[in-house]
């Protein structure tokens, strides 16, 4: 029988827009079966304004996804980050009515949508399986191309992925990480760079880790079973790729105290090595 904890937490849906301020002008040139051709005039009212609505728009979307994860299903929030979420829901709608309040032509909407992830969901957590497994396969296939881009997109994915799982589930998949990283890293360097056999190098990778974690997630796949997280389990870490993103916008945003998740100490250490 397999056991599988997922960690319970919201499928966060978001919309922004930029509305206004901007209008279009269509002319018809020609007109046939089967074909047509028109000019279109594009007249924005104030150009300053209406890149400012996009900067705030911009800012008020990364104060939410930055507590979220992005994973391959959409904006995924831990429920013991809820809390945050709330805090930066709330500054963002700030941010938007602050501008709306000034400018002339522009308004910038913001809107959220939360989905409610239940750890004991059967559906949910044989959806996240199969995409890790899909993940893993995808990080195999990436080394065995000699493709350190498409391994690094994979592992991106599979560390968003790892948010929503337990301590217990995750560490195969910290594993797998970890040496997809070091085998894209020697692809790059070796083969991409160094002009080296690429034949010879992917032999000399070790995917152990890779074939562990690919395993243990297929055989989690058959019969399984979903089990309440237990009280005294702790999150993972997880790495945002789009971290750099984020702090550019975090640098134009004062007064924002966000309380970092609780931490795994052995997967701490592992995902701060990668």
């Amino acid at each position: 029988m397999n056991k599988f904890t997922l960690r319970p937490g919201y499928l966060v849906m978001l919309s922004s827009r930029v509305q206004g301020g901007v209008s279009y002008d269509r002319k018809n040139l020609e007109a046939q079966a089967g074909f047509a051709r028109w000019e279109t005039t594009k007249t924005v009212d104030d150009p300053v304004e209406r890149e400012e609505a996009e900067k705030v728009r911009g800012k008020a979307r990364s104060l939410i996804t930055r507590e979220c994860s992005n994973t391959p299903f959409g904006l995924i929030c831990t429920e013991a980050n809820e809390p945050e979420l709330d805090v930066a829901e709330g500054k963002a709608r700030l941010l938007c009515e602050e501008f709306n309040a000034k400018a002339r032509f522009s308004r910038v909407a913001i809107r959220v949508l939360r989905g409610k992830i239940e750890q004991n969901d059967e559906k949910a957590a044989k959806a996240i399986i199969g995409e890790v497994s899909s993940l893993i396969e995808e990080m195999n296939s990436g080394i065995k191309n000699a493709d350190p881009e498409a391994i690094r997109d994979a592992m991106s994915k599979a560390k968003q992925m790892s948010a929503i799982l337990s301590s217990d589930n995750s560490k195969a998949v910290v594993a797998a990480i970890a040496a997809a990283k070091k085998a894209a890293d020697t692809i790059a360097r070796r083969i991409l760079k160094n002009g080296e056999d690429a034949t010879k190098v992917i032999a000399e990778i070790e995917t152990a880790a890779l074939e562990t974690a690919r395993v243990a997630f297929l055989d989690l796949s058959e019969d399984l079973v979903v089990e309440e997280l237990p009280v005294e389990a702790r999150p993972v870490e997880i790495d945002d790729p789009d971290e750099s993103c984020a702090d550019e916008s975090r640098k134009d945003i004062d007064a924002i105290d966000v309380r970092g998740l609780v931490q795994n100490d052995d997967t701490r250490a592992a995902m701060r090595a990668l």
